[in-house]
């Protein structure tokens, strides 16, 4: 099974070829920032993660400190 996602975006003229009157380039849409904690329990929520979302979080946040470290 095949999960479509989409992306919103802006289209804009594309000042590097200003002679194409058909050619734009995209800008996502950003419609708002989520922390770690949100996007674990989207994870849970959503995709069915076999794990519960505050361990995702704790384990999310292990490595990102040893990311850092390293």
């Amino acid at each position: 099974m095949s999960i479509l996602h989409k992306i919103k975006a802006y289209l804009y003229d594309n000042l590097l070829t200003k002679d194409d009157p058909n050619d734009f380039i995209a800008r996502t849409i950003s419609e708002q920032s989520l922390d770690i904690k949100q996007i674990c329990n989207v994870a849970v929520t959503r995709d069915g993660a076999d794990i519960p979302s505050v361990a995702m979080e704790h384990a999310t946040e292990l490595f990102q400190k040893e990311m850092a470290n390293l």
